[in-house]
C-alpha cells in the first residue's frame, strides 16, 4: 500500500512483480581507497575547505585597515559663455585639477584590533568544524564500509540457508507422498524455506542500503 501511494497508484490497483531480484555483489571494496576517494569527491568537505579560506582572506582584509590609504582625484571640463542670442564665438575655457590624498589611520578607538581578533576567532572556529566534519564523515564511511561487509555475509549465509530450506521442502514433499511424512511437516518445511527467503531479501535489502549510503558519502548520484 506505501508503494502504491508513493506511485501515485490506486489502493485496489493490483502490482505484477516481472523477475527476480538481481544484486551485484562487490567484496573488492577498499576501505583506504574509500577514505581518500571522499577527500576528493566528497561536496561538504570542499564547502568547509572553502569556508576556511574565506575566513583567513577576511583576516587579510581587515588587518588592510591599519594600513595607509591613497586616494588620486581628477578632473578635467571646458566650458563657454552663453549669452542671450546664444554662445558666443569664443573658444571654450579648459580647466583641469589633480588631486592625491593619503589617510594614514591613527586611533579609532582599537576597534580594528577587535576586528582581527574576531576574524582569527572565526578562522579558527572554520578550521575546527572543517576537522569536526572530517572526521565524522570518516567515521560514517568506516560504519558504511562494515554494513557492507556485513550484508554481504549474510547474503552469502542466506543462499546456503535457502538452498538447504529448498532440499528440506522437496524431501518433506517426497516423504508424504511415499506416506512417511506428515501434512504438518510439509507445511514446516515450506514455512522454513519461506522465512529463509525473507531472510535473504532482508540482507539484500541491507547491502542494497549500504550501498546507497556509501554513495552519498563518496559524493556520487
Amino acid at each position: 500500500a506505501g508503494l502504491k501511494r508513493s506511485c501515485g497508484l490506486q489502493l485496489n490497483e493490483e502490482i505484477k512483480t516481472l523477475g527476480q531480484l538481481q544484486v551485484e555483489i562487490d567484496n573488492d571494496l577498499n576501505l583506504a581507497a574509500l577514505e581518500q576517494k571522499m577527500m576528493t569527491a566528497q561536496p561538504l568537505l570542499s564547502q568547509m575547505e572553502s569556508n576556511v579560506k574565506l575566513m583567513k582572506e577576511n583576516i587579510l582584509m581587515i588587518k588592510a585597515e591599519f594600513m595607509p590609504s591613497v586616494a588620486l582625484t581628477g578632473s578635467y571640463q571646458e566650458m563657454k559663455s552663453y549669452m542671450d542670442n546664444g554662445f558666443d564665438d569664443a573658444n571654450f575655457n579648459e580647466s583641469s585639477s589633480l588631486a592625491i590624498g593619503i589617510n594614514l589611520p591613527l586611533f579609532n578607538g582599537f576597534g580594528s584590533t577587535a576586528r582581527v581578533q574576531k576574524a582569527k576567532a572565526d578562522h579558527r572556529k572554520s578550521e575546527y568544524q572543517r576537522q569536526d566534519v572530517k572526521e565524522n564523515l570518516l567515521l560514517e564511511l568506516k560504519s558504511i564500509y562494515l554494513s557492507i561487509q556485513e550484508s554481504s555475509r549474510k547474503i552469502d549465509a542466506g543462499l546456503k540457508r535457502v538452498a538447504q530450506a529448498h532440499k528440506g521442502v522437496d524431501m518433506a514433499q517426497r516423504l508424504f507422498q511415499q506416506g512417511m511424512a506428515s501434512q504438518l511437516q510439509v507445511l514446516d518445511a515450506q514455512s522454513a524455506s519461506d522465512q529463509a527467503e525473507l531472510g535473504l531479501y532482508q540482507a539484500y535489502f541491507e547491502y542494497n542500503s549500504a550501498r546507497a549510503s556509501l554513495a552519498r558519502a563518496l559524493g556520487e548520484e
